[in-house]
């Protein structure tokens, strides 16, 4: 009798524990683990979200506030309230509406743009500023914030460097990044004026000074300027820098390119500004299956300025004798307007088999 009025004890113990147990959760089983737990879903309600459509605005740029409930639970509530303030708190706007919304979740109010004007119709400095939106329920009021800035976003001066050059040689210009850390970061790109752009280089910091060089090829007028974008998606063009480029003094040659096939064809061009009296051509080479170091000089027609000449090599003609290699070999050519005074050199390597050359 006694073992019976326990077990129905225990049942009526374990009843009011299920009981219990339902007015707070579901109990679900683990396969995994075997253990037991309460699940108990919890509703987060309504909640407001304020939010812009940019972080980021240029002057007199119309800003976009919005409120939305991203809540799981319908929000109840009128107004909307917006007041903005700036880098001191002091508030530069503030403007009620007064309707009732029921905004399930997800949905959302627009407020008119702000223009970005005070309370006297004057247009705000540049800095950072903060909206709050509020909306006042019946048992409950919603209020959040959003912070954005404001900047001015006229072009860049122009890099920095010399106005004036000579042709062949090489020069170095700077520029120095806007000074608005919100933008970070940044990238640039630089027009040398002559139908050559430098690759997308970055990321950068504001402020930073960005400096490189370049050369030109040609005598005249050319304008230099930076391409900007920046992480908030703005891309704008800086003023230009105007360099003018001399031709060289005197007679300065230059190797435009060098080309194989059947020999080594030489492009020579005189990039100075006087015709010289005499030019040099020199061939080194070295390298190679019974190759020997071969050094051989010849002399060349005088080049006028501004023209260029092809000089043709016949690797047989020096004598040299080229079996076949399983190395490059490789070549130096030195072009001398006088004797010993040196205006270029170039050295590569090449393929050789005979009189073919395959420069790499």
């Amino acid at each position: 009798m006694k073992k019976l009025k326990y077990a129905r004890v225990g049942i009526i113990v374990m009843t009011l524990i299920l009981s219990i147990a339902s007015s707070f959760g579901s109990l679900v089983g683990d396969s995994n683990n075997a253990e037991m737990f309460w699940e108990h879903p919890v509703s987060q309600g309504p909640i407001l979200e304020v939010t812009t459509d940019k972080t980021v605005y240029n002057v007199s740029e119309p800003v976009i506030i919005f409120l939305t409930n991203i809540g799981d639970e319908t929000l109840s509530a009128g107004g909307p309230t917006i007041t903005i303030y700036n880098e001191d708190e002091e508030i530069v706007y503030q403007e009620a509406t007064y309707c009732w919304y029921e905004l399930d979740p997800g949905e959302y109010i627009e407020w008119p743009p702000w223009t970005q004007t005070n309370q006297q119709g004057q247009q705000v400095p540049v800095g950072k500023y903060v909206v709050e939106g509020f909306l006042s329920g019946g048992d409950e009021n919603y209020v959040d914030t959003a912070t954005f800035y404001i900047i001015n976003y006229e072009p860049p001066g122009p890099p920095y460097g010399p106005n004036e050059g000579t042709v062949g040689e090489e020069y170095t210009f700077c520029f120095d990044l806007p000074m608005n850390p919100e933008c970070e970061p940044y990238y640039i790109i630089w027009d040398w004026g002559d139908g050559s752009l430098s690759e997308w280089s970055g990321p950068y910091t504001a402020g930073l000074t960005v400096c490189e060089t370049h050369s030109w090829d040609e005598p005249g007028n050319y304008e230099i300027k930076i391409g900007l974008k920046d992480g908030v998606d703005n891309e704008y063009w800086s003023d230009p820098l105007i360099i003018t480029i001399h031709p060289a003094p005197g007679p300065k040659l230059e190797i435009v390119k060098i080309r194989g096939g059947l020999g080594i064809r030489t492009y020579i061009k005189n990039i100075g500004n006087e015709t010289p009296n005499k030019v040099y051509f020199w061939l080194e080479h070295g390298g190679g299956i019974f190759v020997r170091l071969h050094r051989h000089g010849t002399s060349l027609d005088p080049i006028r300025p501004g023209e260029t000449v092809v000089y043709w090599t016949k690797l047989g003609r020096f004598g040299i004798s080229f079996g076949f290699l399983t190395e490059p070999s490789w070549f130096t050519i030195t072009i001398e307007v006088e004797q010993d005074q040196v205006s270029d050199v170039e050295s590569f390597n090449a393929l050789v088999f005979g009189p073919f050359v395959s420069i790499q």
